[in-house]
């Protein structure tokens, strides 16, 4: 959303941005993260802000009461999506834009909204919003997907993260978005990490949340297959104590190799990142939203002039097939697969390097923002008929 308003904002469109605050600590990193924008963001009053006083808890136990019926019964509301989404509604009704593009399962329902008072709207399926989560007995799984085929139907225009994904939801509802990778800019790109060290290669695993689902106990197991012949840094915030049960798991020669630290500033990721000389990319296929999309972290390593040993999710081995040998790709339980790739990059530094420059090379000719950007459908000149 960030690249996307920085886009349209360069070539002369009027952007603003309304969001909602959820998480305390991301307050100061948003206001970070647009100081010096073209663009305006506006936080609209959500559960956090003090002004909301009553009526946040409202909001809350409206919800609670419709996932509890939910669960209870199976009856899906559109009150599960919180009563902030009109809020957001009302401030987008206030601004009568000319476009509003929706990012998320709540913001379709307000796109909805716009387009009953035949407002054009667009949608970003920056996850296949109804297809995210394992199976949970309350979550508006049913509704989302009402809105999605409402929205896609009418919307002027739908991009989403890959071309596998676009494939899925065509075959679903009937249209088929546009392809925008999820690519970073060039320019922010730091230089990639000198040649190994005496510890070999330092390896990488990064995410907003460390915990159960996301390859952790693959890489853990794998690990059991090699020598320690390189260092690997985890980074994300722990769930629970999910740190220690991890740290459990590793071989105890491998303990003091691996090193967990707390998610990081969002300024403050590429630059870790181009400190390491191989990243993981251990996504499941547990969902369809897993196993379809690509994530923001394997496009990132490539940025950065990294290796990758990314699972055979269908949208990683979309990349892997156009990326050649910068990255390799095992199966989602094959911890065998995965310590042999990691091993015979550590055990052979020609293979290694050879890999890294092919990453960066990807990097600069097809996945970056500024090839991606033109493909922006805001963008591009309208097709003639």
């Amino acid at each position: 959303m960030v690249k996307e308003a920085d886009a349209l904002s360069e070539a002369g469109t009027e952007v603003e941005v309304l969001g909602m605050n959820f998480l305390p600590h991301l307050i100061e990193e948003d206001r970070e993260l647009v100081r010096g924008k073209k663009w305006k963001y506006t936080a609209v009053p959500g559960p956090l802000d003090p002004a909301m006083g009553r009526k946040s808890f409202r909001y809350r136990l409206k919800r609670k009461l419709a996932n509890l019926l939910a669960e209870k019964t199976g009856i899906q509301t559109t009150a599960q999506l919180g009563g902030w989404r009109k809020d957001l509604l009302r401030e987008a009704l206030a601004r009568k834009p000319d476009l509003a593009i929706a990012h998320s399962a709540t913001t379709l329902w307000v796109a909805r909204e716009l387009m009953k008072r035949e407002t054009k709207v667009a949608v970003d399926f920056e996850d296949w919003f109804s297809k995210e989560h394992v199976a949970i007995a309350w979550h508006p799984d049913r509704v989302v997907a009402r809105l999605e085929r409402e929205v896609l139907t009418g919307a002027s225009y739908a991009t989403c993260t890959s071309e596998a994904m676009a494939e899925a939801i065509g075959k679903v509802y009937g249209r088929r978005p546009e392809v925008i990778y999820n690519a970073f800019p060039l320019a922010e790109a730091p230089e990639p990490a000198a040649e190994p060290g005496p510890e070999g290669p330092k390896m990488l695993w990064i995410s907003q949340a460390l915990g159960p689902g996301r390859g952790l106990e693959l890489l853990a197991e794998a690990l059991g297959h090699c020598e320690p012949k390189f260092t690997v840094t985890l980074v994300g915030n722990p769930q629970g104590n999910y740190a220690k049960k991890l740290y459990s798991r590793f071989p105890s020669a491998w303990r003091k190799k691996v090193k967990i630290q707390k998610q990081l500033k969002n300024s403050e990721v590429l630059k870790i990142i181009a400190n390491h000389h191989v990243g993981l990319a251990l996504e499941q296929n547990n969902t369809d939203n897993h196993d379809l999309t690509v994530s923001n972290k394997l496009l990132q390593y490539l940025l950065c002039g990294l290796a990758v040993a990314a699972t055979d999710t269908a949208g990683q081995k979309e990349i892997a097939i156009q990326a050649g040998d910068a990255i390799q790709v095992c199966g989602t339980e094959d911890p065998a697969g995965l310590a042999k790739i990691l091993y015979g990059w550590a055990a052979n530094p020609a293979s290694l390097q050879k890999a890294r420059a092919l990453a960066r090379k990807s990097a600069l000719e097809k996945y970056c923002w500024e090839i991606e950007a033109k493909k922006m459908p805001a963008l591009s000149p309208p097709k003639s008929s």
